[in-house]
């Protein structure tokens, strides 16, 4: 194992747990929580979206990352009552669509 992928993995892991239920993070924070030179910003938010330890867009202007969704960095029960609480919804929902289609087809 080389010093510089345990550092990059470290930082995946580290991205994960601060942007973990939030919707973006500036630049500076992830800049102060990595420790990365301010010119690495860019590659690094790519090697995020590489992994896919997260969705996200960068916003140069802003000079934010706009996060849509991250894997947790740990799945305990918290995550499992979620992903319990997601399917639920999206049952009820397929239930719906089926619901709605049945009535039109026999309409």
């Amino acid at each position: 194992l080389s010093h510089d992928a345990n550092v990059s993995k470290m930082n995946l892991l580290t991205f994960m747990q601060i942007s973990e239920g939030k919707s973006e993070l500036e630049y500076d924070t992830i800049l102060e929580e990595l420790r990365l030179p301010d010119n690495d910003i860019d590659s690094f938010i790519i090697e995020v979206i590489k992994s896919k330890a997260a969705r996200v867009k960068i916003d140069q202007r802003a000079k934010k990352v706009v996060i849509y969704s991250t894997r947790h960095r740990n799945f305990g029960k918290q995550q499992w009552l979620l992903l319990r609480d997601q399917l639920r919804a999206w049952k009820a929902n397929i239930t719906q669509v089926q619901n709605q289609l049945q009535s039109v087809s026999q309409g």
